[in-house]
């Protein structure tokens, strides 16, 4: 199965800079800027090879940003890895702005460090074309005129990201080589001992994958690592969206049994949730529902006029994921859409050649990570069997995304760079980790959990008894036990389900 996606041998890759490398500096760490409202909190700008296999002296740079632990010999640092649609260094301003943030207690005994990888960082931004970008094409096309048509536009805007990006940058965006960026980083933090400069890491969704990314190939550096919302990378592509599909649909489904129990769920009157949602997805589908309160000359907070049934359903899943602390406002906006107001579903507009949504950072990573169909009838019987088996939201997905947008992706090789693989190393040889998983989380099944835990013998997997994506962060036993790892040096019981 695996011999189409790779014709490589799998090794273990070395991570160690080479002695005349530029990016095997110490890091250098000065006030921010603009300067931070908070205490303790650092900057740096760190530059990495574009290329870690190449040996070219070309480079990238990583945003950084930390704050210093309360102790003076801190037992090192905790990093908080970002992906292609989250800013680590935004997730650590979340964090400080929030007084009773839980992941904040960390720092009596560890630094805490957010990051922004390459193509997300304001240093190494990835540009396109913003016109052609809004320009509409299904990612599911029902004949072979559309599928040729999606084909030729996701080409065209993949070679223009390139041009206006630059080839090393564009090239070179997939999670294993953020991973070694990251590791990289991690070298560099000189201002600790040997001794207290493993990697500790909380791994949140796609930072779940740049951990994994970062254990497969090192295991020697490993300090305590959590990966919490994460999707199973060795399993093909079909398994990858047969999972997120389904997981979408069943945490759909439990919305609408929330909305018939909660009197104040704007949808709460309606007699059958299943049909007036099947309904707006029929309406959708067959006609862009208007969005009135969105504007194309906003900046940042631009969307588009109008929503189809595509980004209907993206921005469903997206607002899923909050669990029900924000399923009121999801509630709310479907109604609005089924009279004809469809503005809080809609999807961003472009204005100019970076994206402050990180939308395309996401599309050129996933187009590196994850394998594509690879013809017209393999990606139609797909989308015929996702109908079937998701009929509420008709396999739209992600994952499905990747799929479907990144077949033609132009590609330095012919292979997808990083594409799901199974793990580099035996899973035996890494060394314990902590997995989280939430009963129904509408992006990362908790099936790719259970198959990584399957895998790496010395993992331990806990649950949560709750809804959404992600589940460090918030007050809770979930979140008191993660933090209990880093403070302890051990793991709770394999198997653990948590009710907060």
């Amino acid at each position: 199965m695996y011999q189409r996606i790779f014709g490589v041998t799998l090794s273990l890759l070395a991570f160690t800079p080479t002695a005349n490398s530029q990016s095997n500096k110490p890091l250098k760490w000065k006030e921010c800027d603009p300067p931070s409202p908070y205490p303790n909190v650092q900057c740096a700008k760190h530059p990495v090879p574009y290329d870690w296999g190449s040996g070219l002296s070309q480079y990238t740079a990583m945003s950084v940003m930390r704050v210093k632990s309360r102790t003076e010999k801190p037992k090192g640092t905790i990093f908080l890895p970002s992906g292609p649609k989250r800013s680590g260094t935004r997730l650590l301003k979340q964090y400080l702005g929030e007084n009773s943030s839980a992941a904040m207690e960390l720092l009596d005994e560890y630094h805490i460090m957010g990051l922004d990888v390459r193509g997300i960082s304001d240093q190494s931004p990835i540009k396109c074309n913003a016109t052609r970008w809004n320009r509409r094409v299904p990612s599911m096309p029902k004949n072979l005129t559309q599928y040729n048509r999606m084909q030729q536009h996701w080409r065209k805007i993949a070679e223009e990201c390139r041009e206006m990006t630059g080839e090393l940058l564009f090239d070179h965006m997939d999670t294993s080589t953020i991973g070694q960026d990251i590791e990289n980083v991690r070298y560099n933090n000189w201002e600790l001992p040997p001794k207290n400069r493993k990697m500790h890491m909380i791994g949140l969704s796609w930072g779940a994958q740049i951990g994994l990314a970062y254990v497969e190939k090192i295991s020697a550096y490993m300090g305590n690592i959590v990966l919490d919302g994460i999707t199973d990378h060795t399993q093909g592509p079909i398994g990858t969206i047969m999972a997120e599909s389904a997981a979408f649909e069943t945490t759909l489904k439990h919305f609408f049994d929330w909305c018939r129990a909660e009197s104040s769920c704007a949808l709460h009157s309606q007699p059958n949730l299943e049909h007036f949602f099947t309904e707006l997805a029929s309406k959708a589908e067959n006609k862009p529902i208007t969005a009135p309160n969105c504007k194309q000359d906003a900046g940042e907070h631009s969307c588009r006029p109008n929503v189809n049934l595509e980004e209907m359903m993206l921005n469903v899943q997206k607002y899923l994921a909050s669990g029900p602390p924000g399923w009121s406002f999801l509630a709310e906006s479907l109604l609005d859409a089924s009279e004809g107001d469809a503005s809080a579903l809609s999807a961003h507009w472009f204005t100019c050649e970076t994206d402050p949504t990180s939308t395309w950072a996401s599309l050129l990573t996933g187009c590196q990570d994850w394998i594509p169909a690879r013809d017209f009838l393999e990606l139609l019987g797909t989308q015929r069997t996702l109908r079937i088996l998701s009929p509420l939201t008709r396999g739209y997905t992600q994952s499905f995304l990747y799929y479907s947008r990144c077949i033609s992706w132009p590609r330095k090789q012919k292979r997808v760079q990083n594409g799901q693989r199974p793990l580099l190393q035996e899973g035996k040889s890494i060394k314990p980790l902590l997995l989280v998983t939430s009963a129904l989380d509408p992006i990362s099944s908790a099936q790719g959990a259970i198959s990584l835990r399957a895998q790496i013998p010395q993992a331990v997997l806990v649950y949560t008894n709750k809804t959404g994506h992600e589940s460090y962060g918030a007050r809770g036993d979930l979140t008191y036990i993660v933090n209990s790892v880093f403070r302890t040096d051990s793991f709770p019981q394999d198997g653990s389900v948590y009710q907060t």
